[in-house]
């Protein structure tokens, strides 16, 4: 996953905390990266938010925005293989590095998203 069409063209600083929603396995990896959460531990992520030549930032935290967006997600990575896909309820922390922008698969699947510096992942939906 990666964010495009980004609102902004510099990281914003979490103000408080965010509330938002992770795509994961049954063993709480991430399905891009396959990095293994543990909930209610706050991960961070030791780089810069940075961007390809075309504008998209492939290295952070992703997350979504809303429920709606993450089921999307979860429904194409069922569609597309045989993971198990889980939404889970986290948190971009106050003090956290993020863009907003969009997660876009296949040029038709468009959802609002968030990549940050750090995420805690509370418990599923």
């Amino acid at each position: 996953m990666c964010l495009s069409n980004l609102t902004t063209k510099k990281a914003k600083t979490a103000k408080e905390d965010i509330p938002c929603f992770k795509a994961l396995d049954e063993y709480l990896r991430s399905p891009y990266m396959w990095y293994v959460y543990k909930l209610g531990e706050k991960v961070s992520i030791d780089c810069s938010l940075c961007r390809n030549e075309v504008g998209q930032i492939m290295i952070g935290l992703h997350s979504f925005q809303t429920l709606k967006d993450a089921e999307t997600e979860s429904i194409i990575w069922r569609n597309n293989s045989s993971k198990n896909i889980i939404i889970h309820k986290a948190i971009i922390p106050k003090g956290a590095k993020y863009f907003e922008g969009f997660s876009i698969m296949h040029n038709t699947y468009i959802r609002k998203a968030y990549t940050s510096t750090e995420l805690i992942v509370l418990e599923k939906v």
